[in-house]
């Protein structure tokens, strides 16, 4: 007879057991796009397919704690800044280091009570998550690695529908400005990286989300880790002009 498959638990114990292993050689990940990550998606544990009804049965009478979302308030223009890289899959948003008395020039999550500095910022299109059989016309996936690389990632995604109301100008329009071409790499303005997360999405700017799908599994691209996944109810907006744009630059994204 044959084997059966793992189950997801023990699939996810093993890419924890996996992650211990790495981190105590090798200490903490780069949050730069490494090589392609199949293996990651092949796991079959992110992203998931999202029921509402299951989430909800999951959560009871209990009352999930609001994630929070803290803009860096003062950023040095003297310093370095973040780097975007257009994979020809997906885009990549990537903080430099933070220095010693100075903000994390992409904000924190506040997850658990606990200020999680964001690492990097992924763009797909279309979004990788759905909500019952729903999904987005894109993502963006703000991803916290924690120091030393103890314990699974935090990744918190939004999910961007088109919206008659979405200027060209406004919301990622930053973002799209600075986009190389496919494989390149170049600066970002921090304060332009912010301004395009606050405007594509309520929650980001009014600093709080109350109401999202929680769920454990992987990062979908590199580093491939264990992480847990808050997926937020409230959908955020993208004009038709920003996603068809993106779609031109993007010759290996799914449905481009």
């Amino acid at each position: 007879a044959s084997t059966p498959p793992p189950s997801g638990a023990a699939l996810l114990a093993a890419v924890r057991a996996r992650d211990a292993k790495a981190q105590a050689s090798a200490g903490s990940a780069s949050g730069a796009p490494g090589p392609a990550q199949g293996d990651c998606l092949a796991l079959g544990l992110s992203p998931a397919a999202i029921s509402s009804g299951d989430a909800a049965a999951a959560a009871g009478a209990a009352k999930p704690e609001p994630i929070g979302f803290l803009q860096s308030e003062a950023v040095s223009e003297a310093g370095p800044e973040p780097h975007i890289f257009n994979t020809g899959e997906y885009v990549r948003i990537v903080a430099p280091p933070t220095r010693p008395g100075h903000e994390p020039l992409l904000g924190n999550l506040l997850v658990g009570g606990a200020r999680r500095s964001i690492a990097f910022v992924d763009l797909h299109v279309p979004g990788e998550h759905a909500v019952d059989n729903r999904s987005a016309a894109a993502e963006l996936q703000l991803v916290h690695l924690p120091e030393h690389g103890g314990g699974p990632a935090i990744a918190v995604a939004l999910l961007l529908e088109v919206s008659a109301n979405a200027t060209p100008s406004a919301g990622l329009a930053p973002l799209l400005a600075a986009l190389p071409a496919p494989r390149k790499k170049s600066p970002v303005p921090a304060h332009s990286a912010a301004a395009a997360l606050a405007q594509a999405h309520a929650a980001v700017a009014t600093g709080a989300a109350a109401r999202y799908f929680r769920y454990d599994g992987t990062l979908t691209r590199s580093p491939c880790r264990a992480a847990e996944w808050f997926v937020l109810e409230e959908r955020g907006a993208i004009a038709a002009e920003q996603l068809a744009a993106l779609r031109a630059v993007l010759p290996a994204a799914q449905g481009a």
